[in-house]
């Protein structure tokens, strides 16, 4: 997580529009709305025409790390002329640039070096790039999607065309397999043009969208993308993406130039998808290459559906392009309307949720490899552990947080040992207890971690202690489902009366557990989801606990289970899901 975030705003005299970069022309600059400095491009519109043509990979002579240090330093040195910028392009940073002018789209800054040698590139150095452009509508409230009690859904679209292929079967395959293992509602298409891509936004409400297509330029010189009928302008695609009434979070369009202003055009796909709606675009600021589209798209796709800062990702993504010596690290552009103070709690709900999809998206392919699923689960391990250090540091500490993700540990270390051995080990299954038992003492009202202790501690034969945590587990219980009508908490209530054997009781917490998620504002497929993932815990205790030592158990399970099946079935005709 970036620790430090610096914004750069720039202020000129004249028209806002049409104006071509000059070294005499001045720029005013403020640092974080502090006193004012002076910024003046290196180079003529021009000039820097031609620096930018030597790194399309046009031709034989494929552009390398010289010429990017060489452009990377003359920009650098007009970047560091910037009172009080230098001291704050630390390891750690975001730097986000207020471009209200066109022109500073076309500068690279993606590209900027120290200005002494060896002129390091600032984004080897784990610092963000960010831009960010005046929105021409309004903007809609700030809302990342994390998949807490909603259906993550990705839109793949792609145009193509005889002698215009594109590689959407690669792109495809990639996405199909991210969206698969985090279980996340893919929709792929070959649209026509727009009106065949609106069809689809108006259908259903799509979370991030990502674009194939070729660059092209509109009839009335605006750089945009080649559908197969038409060549579509940045704005008229934007305004297409949001018809349905709501906007994707991110769009990523992989085709040439698309984050770059071609020949004095000053609309960049990317700028223009920015301005009219889509608060976070990620595309090209120079020629594309194939390969470079495909590894990037899943690069990104992959960490970002698994839960990974958002801004993080484009600065790895660079780090790992590196090594090739050639422009292609240099090339994706972000424009974000995302600050990082509001990302920061969103990441972390993201990072839990991702976890938990992962996980749901193993137990649902039970033909899965048992060594790969293990490997999976241990990888989402790993990066709940680097959050849980995270959190611990975090002042004040977010009690809520750290529990629920010791509680997801504890999931998790639970789910391997019962993959790895049948009955599971019992050191690994106190392993997990001992996760979900932290995850209690950071929060006593976290009903989700004392549920589980209270499961497992049964599961172990230690009643002893269960008792203690009963009492414990159905006050918060009670008293998160009184204050905040939260589902969960009548979920964990229910469960508290099939371990002591009632059912009657049992089934009027669940009763009340399906109200509550009716309540919500989430869409059909959620609750479904939200029904179902409560079902298999509970047939899984059936397994797990003897009918003849746990008669009463079983009887209140079961009376539940109806109650479930009923819900399930309702959701599954409206959601047009099967069961």
């Amino acid at each position: 997580m970036n620790v430090q975030e610096v914004i750069v705003r720039f202020a000129r005299e004249g028209t806002p529009d049409d104006v071509e970069l000059d070294p005499t022309r001045t720029y005013l600059v403020s640092i974080n709305g502090g006193p004012r400095s002076v910024f003046r491009s290196p180079w003529t519109q021009i000039v820097l025409e031609e620096r930018i043509a030597s790194l399309r990979n046009t031709s034989e002579d494929k552009p390398d790390m010289k010429a990017l240090k060489q452009i990377g330093r003359e920009l650098g040195e007009a970047v560091y002329r910037i009172h009080g910028l230098p001291a704050l392009l630390q390891a750690g940073t975001t730097v986000y640039w207020q471009l209200d002018y066109p022109e500073l789209a076309r500068i690279p800054w993606e590209l900027t070096t120290t200005d002494q040698p060896p002129y390091r590139h600032l984004l080897l150095q784990d610092i963000a790039f960010v831009r960010c452009v005046p929105a021409a509508i309004p903007d809609r409230p700030v809302e990342w999607p994390t998949g807490r009690n909603e259906k993550l859904r990705l839109l793949f679209a792609w145009s193509e065309g005889a002698g215009n292929e594109v590689p959407h079967e690669i792109h495809l395959k990639s996405l199909e397999r991210i969206c698969k293992d985090y279980d996340v509602y893919f929709t792929a298409a070959e649209v026509s043009d727009l009106q065949a891509l609106q069809h689809l936004c108006s259908s259903e409400r799509f979370h991030f969208c990502h674009l194939l297509a070729h660059g092209a330029r509109t009839k009335n010189g605006e750089w945009g993308l080649r559908f197969r009928s038409e060549i579509a302008s940045g704005e008229r695609i934007a305004r297409t993406l949001i018809a349905g009434g709501t906007s994707p979070a991110l769009v990523t369009v992989s085709a040439c130039d698309s984050a770059n202003e071609m020949n004095n055009s000053f609309s960049s796909v990317a700028y223009y998808l920015h301005v009219y709606g889509i608060p976070l675009v990620l595309a090209s600021q120079f020629r594309l290459r194939k390969n470079l589209s495909s590894t990037s798209t899943a690069r990104v796709y992959e960490e970002l559906l698994g839960g990974g800062d958002v801004f993080g990702i484009v600065s790895r993504l660079r780090q790992q392009l590196a090594p090739a010596d050639n422009e292609a690290w240099a090339n994706e552009v972000l424009y974000s309307r995302y600050r990082q103070e509001v990302l920061e709690g969103f990441s972390v709900v993201a990072r839990q949720q991702a976890a938990l999809r992962r996980a749901r998206s193993i137990a649902k392919n039970s033909s899965e490899n048992i060594e790969a699923a293990i490997g999976a689960l241990e990888n989402e391990s790993k990066k709940l552990l680097e959050l849980v250090m995270k959190l611990e540091n975090r002042r004040p500490r977010d009690r809520e947080a750290l529990a629920e993700t010791y509680g997801l540990l504890g999931s998790l270390r639970r789910r391997i040992a019962e993959r790895r051995a049948d009955p599971p080990d019992q050191e690994e299954l106190r392993s997990s207890l001992a996760y979900y038992e932290k995850g209690f003492r950071a929060d006593a009202n976290s009903h989700f971690c004392g549920i589980n202790v209270v499961h497992l501690c049964l599961r172990l034969g230690e009643q002893e202690k269960a008792d203690e945590f009963i009492p414990r587990v159905r006050y918060a219980a009670e008293n998160d489902a009184r204050q905040e009508d939260n589902f969960w908490a009548y979920a964990s209530a229910g469960d508290l009366e099939v371990y002591a054997g009632r059912a009657k009781e049992a089934a009027e917490c669940y009763r009340e557990f399906v109200r509550a998620v009716e309540k919500q504002p989430s869409d059909k497929d959620a609750k479904h989801d939200i029904f179902q993932s409560s079902y298999g815990p509970l047939q899984q205790i059936l397994k797990q606990f003897s009918e003849t030592d746990f008669p009463r158990l079983h009887q209140a399970a079961k009376v539940v289970l109806v109650v479930l099946d009923s819900a399930i079935s309702r959701h599954s005709e409206s959601s047009g899901k099967n069961q």
